[in-house]
């Protein structure tokens, strides 16, 4: 039987450039859509279920844990009778600091800095002192450089996010914006399902040892079942990427559900289920792209205009 699991991030009235926010009131809006095109449910009933039904089965998804799931988010889902997964960087729940991927765009769009130097000998293109004249040097700089982080190993893209952390210092720390894990039990309480995001949300294929990728899918399941008083059941790898080797090492870690990035449907009669696509509802698309996404017809769209 066909799912079709959707993927959010933020649902907020403010949104930053490198933080993008979908409003409530929007949300409402897709929320309401997906109601009446599908039948919404937790992950649980979406990969049990066998039945066919009337309408297609779908889940809604929340990746990051940003405090904003619990102040915005839930409450529209309550009010719609609607459930959804939500799911956490353990490194995040602790320090109450938004992921890597989050702080450093953040930097280089506040930062005044008009130097940079980084420390890297491999790959060596990436190292050096590098002079900006504008801000808008430095973050067009910033935008190639969390570009070409994706393709090199974990340790060597966390060594630099430090060192780059370390030099913008002109930029304050920003609100603690996270969920903590009392909030996380108050969702489990209200109903809501709780799932992995890692521990510190890195590029799982580029995680170089078999012992860190451990740490990353099995330490961070089990501190949320420490934590929480059961072990998550799935778990969302950050990016959407993976590859055979991190599918393998989440079913080695106790995941029943793996979910990545693609615009298509999932089968919950699969029985390689740590591989499981979500459609990413972007908050910065344009309504009608928002429409075509969740209704399945963009990307047999995109197929056709390429001819």
């Amino acid at each position: 039987m066909q799912v079709r699991n959707f993927l959010f991030h933020r649902v907020s009235p403010k949104s930053e450039p490198w933080g993008p926010a979908i409003s409530p009131a929007r949300f409402r809006r897709v929320l309401k859509v997906l109601k009446s095109l599908y039948r919404v449910c937790s992950l649980e009933e979406a990969y049990t279920c066998s039945a066919p039904g009337r309408r297609p089965l779908a889940t809604v998804t929340f990746d990051d844990g940003f405090r904003e799931d619990i102040e915005y988010a839930a409450p529209i889902l309550e009010s719609l009778r609607l459930t959804a997964c939500f799911y956490l960087v353990v490194d995040s729940v602790e320090s109450g600091r938004p992921n890597w991927s989050y702080e450093l765009p953040r930097l280089f769009h506040l930062s005044a800095r008009r130097q940079l130097r980084i420390d890297c000998e491999n790959p060596r293109e990436l190292g050096g002192i590098f002079h900006f004249e504008s801000p808008g040097a430095l973050l067009t700089f910033g935008k190639d450089l969390l570009s070409r982080l994706r393709y090199v190993p974990h340790s060597v893209a966390s060594n630099i996010y430090e060192q780059v952390r370390k030099q913008l210092d002109d930029v304050p720390p920003g609100p603690t914006r996270m969920l903590n894990w009392s909030e996380a039990r108050e969702l489990i309480g209200r109903g809501f399902e709780i799932g992995s995001h890692t521990y510190t949300h890195p590029y799982l294929s580029r995680v170089e040892g078999d012992v860190d990728l451990a740490f990353e899918l099995g330490a961070s399941r089990e501190k949320l079942a420490n934590e929480l008083g059961f072990p998550p059941q799935s778990v969302s790898y950050p990016f959407g990427d993976y590859d055979r080797r991190v599918a393998q090492a989440a079913r080695a870690s106790g995941y029943r559900l793996g979910f990545r990035v693609g615009q298509v449907f999932a089968d919950n009669t699969s029985k390689e289920r740590w591989c499981e696509p979500r459609v990413d509802v972007y908050a910065d698309s344009p309504c009608l792209v928002t429409l075509l996404r969740i209704t399945g017809y963009l990307e047999p769209l995109k197929r056709v205009l390429r001819r």
